[in-house]
């Protein structure tokens, strides 16, 4: 009788550790996404504040409040670490740039023009400051190239898409379009990195005048091509 009372509360027991095992993952993965949460932001500020050669992982750690022994617990490696912030600083560019067309409350106006405006602000914006940090840090870290390639390419066709999705009468010339689109981008990615450089306001606002004036044209080009097929 002991011995059966004595195996039922074994299989007792361990009914309640199969039962504690899910909530016990579930409790790791949040603290794991937390800590990977709270070095990512550190980061980020890293990278705006004192540039990609600086935010090391000693000093990411220090403003996460987080030990090296933990950041490399979940990357094997300083690139791989830094692939995974450029992936958010990726995601929160796109959020805010969403975010912010969909609530601007100005009238639409001239739409080319708006769509060109938010998109040198995007450029110009504190968070696209990091995105720069490893997109010039990736040119001779080669860890880190690789990794960067993937992002480089999803971050140049959110944009094209989403031009589509603003301007869906612009999709007859798609190789034209890409080309306009990346251009108009570089333009004002250079114009960013080098803002603290070459402060003549004009000129900046002759280069913005530029940008519209080609979607402009780019609009006309292809009515003009419509037309004549017809």
């Amino acid at each position: 009788m002991e011995t059966s009372h004595a195996a039922g509360g074994d299989s007792v027991l361990a009914a309640g550790r199969q039962e504690d095992e899910p909530r016990r993952r579930r409790t790791q993965e949040a603290r794991r996404s937390a800590t990977i949460a709270k070095l990512t932001d550190a980061a980020i500020e890293a990278l705006v504040e004192l540039g990609y050669a600086k935010a090391s992982t000693n000093e990411i750690c220090r403003r996460a409040g987080v030990s090296q022994g933990a950041l490399f617990r979940h990357f094997a490696s300083r690139g791989d670490f830094m692939a995974q912030v450029a992936d958010e600083v990726l995601s929160r560019l796109v959020d805010n740039v969403e975010s912010r067309y969909s609530r601007d409350e100005q009238p639409p106006g001239d739409p080319i023009e708006r769509a060109v405006r938010f998109t040198r602000e995007a450029c110009h914006s504190r968070i696209a400051k990091a995105w720069y940090e490893l997109v010039m840090a990736s040119r001779t870290d080669e860890g880190l190239q690789d990794k960067m390639s993937a992002v480089f390419r999803q971050s140049r066709q959110w944009i094209r898409e989403a031009v589509l999705e603003v301007f869906p009468d612009m999709s007859d010339a798609p190789q034209r379009l890409q080309a306009l689109v990346d251009a108009v981008v570089m333009i004002f990615e250079m114009e960013s990195i080098t803002a603290h450089l070459d402060r003549d306001e004009a000129a900046a606002e002759r280069r913005l005048a530029f940008a519209i004036r080609c979607y402009r044209q780019f609009l006309i080009d292809q009515e003009a091509g419509s037309t004549g097929k017809r």
